[in-house]
């Protein structure tokens, strides 16, 4: 049986293997790198000095090049100084490989002397006695320093992305330190993002270093927690890592080693009025700096109380150099920066709805637009906020929102860079498009659209979930994820909008919302989300074609799955057949009943078997054949019993770790239930009633959607504790019963008092349920996918909490199998064969009703599971409970375990809500029930 197989595993963290970092030919090339994050590789010629080569390589590539005896300028950045004599000086460097293939820096190399068909770069950085060296290299042709992926955030990746998104993951992490919302940096065999921590003093957020092949953790850095949710993306300069966090520091780390090598305290000093009021209209967070951005070898950020900084970096120090006020809370989005009339240019905005337009070098305005302001336009009672700013050619596109959490309407702009003058603007609600040459890529409302310069509409691509996070483009695609639990990352061809693949991302939780950008380098996808879970994303081998068509293929086509369709029909067939026309007529009424309890126990076993096997094969993020999934479970666990949990394959880990708990949880609750139901239907003498019948569903759900509506903790247990809702829904759940209890004892203790105690109850909590749910707000989505049950969030952390009671509960009920036939013959009956009938209904209806309570704790509300299976076990063998509870925890694992199955595969990859599937089995049941037999129950 499953269950055997199951109950022998144990929880474990796993590691993948290593793979390999791609490397080059050996073709000499020239490496443009701007020192903003913006890099170029140029094909270079075999011989001649560094500067003639580099000088017919931007020829050919159409790069406007000057210079003077070396390079002076390349594109849009020329040497510069700005900042006084304590400033800035960033000038263009020539850089040489080491024999680690490392980039060099000798300031007495000519760009004169010859180049003898090396590769080599040139990187436009600032002068100090520790040259910044650039961080691609002809192993790690590309980098992704910043979030949006340099100083312009254009969002286009200079790399490319698999084609063919495939589960399971190549690796995944769960960091376990809170949620993950930062933007992923990468460079070279690193990458970097921070977890916002658990919002007490215990444990503040992380930074986080990992081998992005494997998802090694290299090194962690736990630093104090502030008053603001951690939102900001670290930042990489050369060897350095600089970080900005709610606490108001801006840290500069070794990013190699970790080493905290300085901190800068931002203070937070906003306009006050004469009642020391903060003076502005706008929202005000008190979040520290902004995500910094590089541009021309200096550091640039905004900051909570509105101010905007320049800072010259070095290993050493934090140096300031200009400081401009923008009257208005700037949150955690970074400046962007474009060169207009020759000079740098950085734009920012703010939660008074004003873009800020600044010379760069010395942080003068040059001017400033009001670009929302929804208090004049009588929608609310703050103005709205830019959200972001992105640079196009000759135009700047300025995103705007109602500046709340859960935006609901916002506005698109196009201003002239240079003067702020608006050129045109559009009704829709995005942040930070997609550059591309000929216009620009954005999610707004449903939809992902591609306007032109003049905000016309090149491409719509519809009906897409909710997209929070920035979209990302490489190599012609462009990647985005959903912001739903357990949300998938898609893809879209570039050039026509048509969605290529959605694959969801496990495994995932019940807080596994998606604000996470994908990065994409070197064929893999890098993302997170709100569970702490960060996931790579690849393809096997070399770059595939781009798949015909708009359907993912799930991997159906293979002979096991044939084998098992066949094989399930027979059964279904063969269990028909002796049940409805095997004579047996010359048996005994008691012998006829038995048999049939051996039939439904051997179907109903082997079909548990299957839907087992069926479970670990399948999911909203994919399909793997079932013989696989088989001799990968056999394969997990016997390298989980010797010890070698290293050696777990990628398929294994993804099975074990993901599917397994969850099908865990899906029989423990299915046996759970049904027993409920048995134990209930028995004590009251009804078989019209189910586990919810004394409203242990409506007190668990009105009190846990109370604690994700209103983030309410429990002195026990951690702020951000998984055990938070299932004790509140626990607590809960006891609460109206022991109401129900109450009212029922008080009018009688009869089965009709307990019926309409729990309708009263029930009502009573479930009125008090819909006010919460009212407010949840942002919440709403969390609490109706609770509220209609789920196993998704089940994980080795719940899987035993859940199996172990709800197994051990229903097994030892079998023991009082006879003393329940007793209570449905009658209480006289009952007491003339020496049961105190009251009794043993109060313990019974005590244990069945913590038993429904774990059972809705950790899965949420699942309901005519307790009605269906105790039923139909009744019309196919009677009522001898000696037969009707072991057929109903046989039938009850395989009915759950088919539900979610069902749940995941109806609309693949969207996964519904187990609630839903077993309401769609059990109301046309329960229909025929009252109307086939309910004149027998009058109570």
């Amino acid at each position: 049986m499953s269950i055997l197989i199951v109950a022998l595993l144990v929880a474990v963290a796993v590691v993948p293997t290593v793979s390999s970092a791609e490397t080059t030919d050996d073709a000499p090339q020239i490496l443009i790198d701007y020192g903003n994050g913006q890099t170029q590789w140029l094909p270079a010629a075999t011989s001649g000095s560094y500067l003639e080569m580099t000088t017919a390589a931007a020829a050919a590539a159409g790069i406007e090049l000057t210079a003077n005896g070396t390079i002076t300028s390349i594109g849009e950045f020329a040497n510069t100084r700005f900042g006084g004599s304590s400033g800035v000086t960033t000038s263009w460097k020539l850089y040489t490989l080491d024999e680690n293939g490392r980039w060099q820096y000798d300031a007495r190399l000519s760009a004169a002397a010859p180049a003898d068909g090396q590769t080599f770069a040139w990187g436009f950085y600032p002068d100090s006695a520790e040259v910044i060296c650039p961080v691609v290299t002809p192993a790690y042709p590309s980098a992704w320093t910043t979030i949006g992926g340099s100083s312009v955030s254009d969002n286009i990746s200079p790399s490319y992305g698999p084609q063919n998104l495939t589960f399971p993951p190549q690796w995944y992490l769960s960091t376990d330190t809170g949620y993950l919302n930062s933007g992923i940096v990468c460079a070279e065999e690193r990458i970097y993002f921070t977890t916002a921590g658990s919002m007490t003093s215990k444990e503040g957020p992380f930074i986080y270093c990992l081998n992005k092949d494997n998802g090694e953790v290299l090194w962690k850095y736990n630093y104090p927690i502030g008053n603001g949710n951690e939102l900001t993306t670290p930042l990489i300069i050369g060897e350095l890592l600089i970080l900005s966090t709610s606490s108001g520091g801006l840290y500069c780390f070794d990013r190699f080693s970790g080493e905290v090598l300085w901190i800068e305290e931002i203070p937070f000093n906003p306009p006050l009025d004469e009642n020391g009021n903060i003076s502005w209209s706008g929202r005000t967070f008190l979040s520290g700096p902004s995500t910094p951005a590089y541009d021309s070898g200096a550091v640039y950020f905004g900051a909570a109380d509105g101010k905007v900084y320049c800072y010259k970096v070095t290993k050493e120090e934090a140096q300031q150099i200009w400081v401009y006020d923008s009257q208005g809370c700037i949150y955690y989005t970074k400046p962007t920066f474009a060169t207009v009339n020759g000079e740098r240019v950085l734009y920012i905005g703010n939660y008074e709805g004003y873009v800020h337009a600044l010379k760069a070098e010395s942080g003068e305005l040059l001017w400033k637009k009001e670009a929302i302001n929804y208090i004049t336009e009588g929608k609310q009672s703050t103005p709205g906020s830019v959200d972001s700013i992105s640079i196009g050619p000759d135009v700047i596109i300025v995103c705007c929102s109602d500046g709340t959490m859960s935006k609901t309407y916002g506005r698109m702009l196009a201003l002239d860079p240079a003067s702020g003058e608006e050129i045109w603007r559009g009704d829709y609600l995005t942040s930070n498009p997609v550059i591309f040459d000929d216009g620009f890529v954005f999610y707004s409302i449903s939809n992902i659209y591609k306007l032109d310069w003049s905000g016309k509409v090149i491409w719509t691509s519809v009906d897409l979930p909710y997209i929070k996070a920035d979209l990302t483009a490489a190599a012609g695609l462009i990647y985005g994820m959903e912001y739903s639990r357990g949300g998938s990352l898609i893809s879209l061809d570039a050039a026509s909008g048509r969605l290529l693949q959605k694959v969801v991302l496990e495994p995932y939780t019940n807080t596994s919302y998606s604000m996470v950008q994908p990065t994409v380098i070197d064929g893999l996808i890098y993302t997170g989300n709100d569970g702490g879970f960060i996931y790579c994303v690849s393809a096997a081998g070399e770059i595939p074609s781009v798949p015909g068509g708009n359907e993912t293929s799930y991997g159906f086509n293979h002979w096991s799955w044939y084998l098992t369709i066949v094989l399930i029909i027979s059964m279904i067939g063969a269990l028909i057949y002796l049940l409805k026309y095997h004579d047996d007529s010359h048996l005994s009424e008691i012998k006829r009943k038995k048999r049939r309890f051996l039939y439904i126990a051997v179907f109903g076993t082997i079909t548990s078997v299957i839907a087992f096997f069926i479970s670990l094969s399948i999911s909203s993020g994919g399909v793997v054949p079932i013989n696989e999934a088989v001799t990968s479970l056999i394969s997990a666990v016997n390298k989980v019993w010797h010890g070698n949990i290293a050696d777990l394959t990628n398929t294994e880990l993804y099975i074990y770790n993901a599917r397994l708990p969850r099908a865990i949880g899906a029989i423990a609750v299915g046996v759970g239930l049904s027993i409920a139901g048995c134990m209930y239907q028995a004590i009251i003498r009804n078989p019209l009633v189910d586990p919810y019948i004394t409203g242990v569903s409506s007190g668990a759900g009105c009190i846990a959607v109370a604690a994700m509506a209103f983030n309410i903790t429990l002195p026990f247990l951690a702020p951000d504790s998984n055990y938070i809702i299932p004790v509140a829904a626990i607590v809960g759940g006891l609460l109206a019963f022991a109401a129900t209890m109450f009212i029922a004892e008080k009018s009688g203790g009869n089965s009709v008092n307990y019926i309409l105690g729990g309708v009263i109850v029930g009502f009573a909590f479930s009125s008090i349920q819909t006010i919460f749910v009212s407010l949840a707000g942002n919440k709403l989505q969390d609490v109706m996918y609770w509220l209609f049950g789920s196993f998704s969030n089940v994980t080795w952390e719940n899987a035993w909490l859940i199996f172990i009671p709800a197994m051990g509960i229903s097994l030892i009920s079998l023991l009082w199998a006879r003393e329940f036939n007793l209570v449905v013959v009658g209480e006289e009956q009952a007491k003339q064969m020496g049961l105190n009938v009251k009794t043993f209904n109060r313990i019974m209806l005590v244990i069945a009703s913590i038993l429904t309570a774990i059972c809705v704790a950790f899965v949420g509300i699942i309901g005519f599971v307790g009605l269906v299976v105790p039923h139909a076990c009744r019309l196919l063998m009677g009522g001898d409970n000696r037969l009707v509870m072991p057929a109903s925890i046989i039938l009850g694992a395989m009915l759950m375990l088919s539900s979610d199955i069902i749940a995941r595969m109806a609309l693949m990859p969207l996964e519904l809500p187990v609630g839903a599937i077993t309401a769609i089995i059990g109301t046309p049941v329960f229909a025929y029930m009252l109307i086939k037999k309910g004149g027998n129950y009058d109570g």
